[in-house]
């Protein structure tokens, strides 16, 4: 997305200066890279990543203030960006880099990596010993009892069902 970014400021303050059509045109494709990646990136984990980490008990705060963030931005840029983008044209991408930057350099050093875990590894990643998750011996055992149990019951439920069909 910085990369994508960087070219398409690039070619906005070129095609400023020279009113290439080429240089206009040129702009279209790194959009579109733009926004693949923030649609993979963005768009899923902005709800994902605060359920992953909030500790249940105040899960649904997080997202709150992530959702209520989120309508605050949405609202500035939809008011802000038009000034903004007529006052000093192309240079106010240099804003919307230098906040990527920002939040990569946030990300890559400060977020915890989630991928593979349970929600309740991840408890016990940011709350410690004090993580209100039952053991986890006992969420196994129980998991297991349910498979077995639920496979169990689908087999006898199939066995019933071809009989009837006979």
């Amino acid at each position: 997305m910085l990369v994508s970014f960087i070219v398409i400021t690039g070619l906005s303050g070129s095609f400023a200066t020279t009113q290439s059509s080429a240089i206009g045109s040129s702009v279209i494709p790194f959009l579109f890279i733009f926004f693949a990646g923030y649609d993979i990136a963005m768009t899923p984990f902005l709800t994902a990543y605060p359920c992953e980490i909030w500790q249940f008990s105040l899960r649904s705060r997080g997202l709150t203030v992530t959702w209520c963030s989120t309508v605050v931005a949405i609202f500035i840029n939809t008011f802000v960006n038009p000034i903004a983008l007529e006052a000093i044209h192309w240079k106010y991408y240099i804003v919307f880099i230098v906040m990527l930057a920002l939040l990569w350099i946030t990300v890559f050093f400060a977020y915890p990596e989630t991928r593979g875990h349970t929600l309740e590894q991840m408890a016990v990643i940011f709350d410690g010993d004090d993580a209100a998750v039952p053991p986890a011996a006992a969420v196994s055992e129980k998991t297991e009892a349910l498979v077995t149990h639920e496979d169990d019951e689908d087999k006898r439920q199939y066995k019933r069902d071809a009989e009837h069909r006979v």
